[in-house]
């Protein structure tokens, strides 16, 4: 009964983080953050999730990406939320790509997977807040993470790959108004 308590208090915690987390106004500084390096982070942190379910993982990051502007903490904790779900979505020994692009005015965060992709159904709601599809799902995942891309100007959108697979592409200016 103690075991199932302590369960059930750590989900009603997560939810409430959560929950908090998509209704605070975002409360980081606003920095140039150097994107290789940030991304390396951000790759030591995933690469074992992805080696323990036998899944390989890609990186491609354009060269001489200028500094960004961004609150690094909230952007890294939207790339690990996409990451995990394309972990999660994705079937033992598939593949997920990290690629990271510029151009003059923006930069482009794609995460795509081989995985199973996203119904027709589900995909117009994949940003709403307490939309899941997983029984152990809050809904506030990728809410969250719009939020985020917002909060810096930017967006997000979600499709499916062919022949297989999601993609979700964020679009961030380099530069803040």
């Amino acid at each position: 009964v103690v075991d199932e308590m302590d369960h059930d208090l750590l989900r009603l915690d997560s939810k409430l983080s959560g929950f908090l987390k998509l209704t605070k106004s975002p409360i980081g500084t606003l920095e140039p953050v150097d994107i290789e390096t940030f991304t390396h982070d951000l790759i030591r942190v995933c690469k074992p999730l992805f080696e323990e379910k036998n899944q390989s993982f890609s990186v491609d990051i354009s060269s001489k990406i200028p500094p960004v502007i961004l609150r690094r903490e909230d952007i890294y904790d939207a790339l690990l939320n996409l990451l995990i779900n394309a972990r999660e979505h994705t079937p033992e020994k598939g593949h997920v790509w990290l690629k990271i692009h510029h151009t003059k005015d923006h930069l482009q965060i794609i995460v795509e997977d081989n995985g199973t992709g996203i119904s027709k159904e589900v995909l117009p709601h994949v940003f709403d807040p307490f939309f899941t599809t997983r029984n152990n799902g809050h809904g506030l995942g990728l809410a969250i993470v719009k939020r985020i891309v917002e909060a810096h100007q930017g967006s997000i959108k979600a499709e499916n790959r062919s022949p297989a697979g999601a993609r979700f592409i964020i679009t961030l200016p380099l530069k803040h108004d």
